[in-house]
């Protein structure tokens, strides 16, 4: 019943395990490091959730089972890996709970944070208009 987050600069090992029981787990591989070959990362979501952010440069495998919940890849970015880059494989098994692995390119802002930072820039446009009005009546 906790949340778990494994992010920024950290080395992929050959088998990594990821467990949510009740919880949920984020695992970031947006600046992982990784070397040639495959890496495996087991998920077990039991009423829980596990989150996978893969770049779009590495090659991705998914295979998991899933009882009353589900077991999703999605893909965000149509950047597409080399042939000879490293494969990571994801397995496991979902139980009233929910996988996600999302695909994205970290290099370009998801929709959301552009969404956000347009709106800031509107606000600030906004500040800056009743400003100057509040400066010229001042006078």
């Amino acid at each position: 019943m906790a949340h778990s987050v494994r992010a920024s600069r950290w080395v992929l090992p050959r088998l990594f395990r990821a467990v949510a029981i009740m919880g949920e787990v984020t695992v970031d591989l947006t600046r992982v490091q990784i070397g040639p070959g495959a890496s495996e990362i087991e998920v077990l979501a039991i009423m829980g959730q596990v989150n996978i952010i893969v770049p779009h440069n590495l090659n991705v495998e998914c295979d998991g089972d899933s009882v009353l919940g589900e077991f999703r890849v999605k893909r965000d970015t149509d950047g597409i890996p080399v042939p000879d880059a490293p494969v990571v494989r994801i397995r496991g098994s979902v139980y009233m709970g929910a996988v996600h692995v999302k695909i994205v390119d970290p290099n370009v802002p998801n929709w959301r944070d552009q969404w956000r930072a347009a709106r800031a820039t509107q606000r600030l446009a906004k500040e800056q208009q009743k400003q100057l009005k509040r400066d010229r009546l001042g006078r």
